[in-house]
């Protein structure tokens, strides 16, 4: 669902690096303390290399709080807009475009 944004705080389980989509799966605590896996993606590794990211960018066990859009049908997936990991910010693919390295226009 495009038009909504959650931003949501949890621990990494497990990070897949592959094509054609990233997957962060992390777990999170709702209201009532019940922990609930949520499983969000981004592009491909070609394109999260050009905003910063990489394949060892996570590991279990790591805190995160991840921006994402969220499935209209209400399951715990979406596609991450921003993550905050180690005290760093990256944009997902629906963040600001990378800036363009040296020598490119």
């Amino acid at each position: 669902d495009t038009a909504k944004r959650l931003t949501l705080q949890g621990v990494v389980s497990d990070w897949l690096w592959a094509n054609p989509h990233c997957l962060l799966e992390f777990d999170v605590k709702d209201d009532k303390g019940v922990v609930v896996r949520w499983n969000a993606e981004v592009s491909n590794p070609p394109d999260m290399i050009a905003r910063g990211w990489s394949r060892k960018m996570f590991k279990p066990g790591d805190e995160v709080t991840v921006t994402l859009t969220p499935a209209k049908n209400g399951e715990p997936i979406g596609r991450i807009l921003q993550v905050v990991v180690n005290g760093k910010t990256y944009q997902g693919m629906g963040g600001p475009p990378p800036a363009p390295s040296a020598g490119q226009p």
